[in-house]
């Protein structure tokens, strides 16, 4: 029987492979202090630079969270509502 899309099976859209899944569970566990090493040089880093410590944590975040999405809302704001909006730009260098 030759190879259709009616004839083919396998995994659901979707679903993830085995290694996918191990991969987010051990970043997972990493990121829930699972892993005692690993613990132990983020919070060095934590003491040392606390930014830095920051961006690691959130980029390690990103493989077990997933990221939300905006959402538009379009309240309709106009300028009766909100009793309009001035912008002024102040060229500091021509006002000394």
């Amino acid at each position: 029987m030759p190879f259709t899309s009616e004839t083919a099976t396998g995994r659901p859209r979707g679903a993830e492979n085995k290694e996918t899944k191990k991969l987010r569970e051990a970043i997972a566990a990493i990121t829930e202090g699972g892993v005692e090493d690993f613990q132990r040089a983020l919070n060095e880093v934590l003491e040392e630079n606390p930014s830095k410590y920051l961006e690691l944590y959130l980029k390690l975040l990103e493989y077990t969270m997933p990221k939300l999405r905006s959402v538009d809302t379009n309240l309709g704001v106009n300028e009766d509502s909100i009793g309009g909006i001035k912008i002024e730009v102040v060229n500091k260098k021509a006002n000394e």
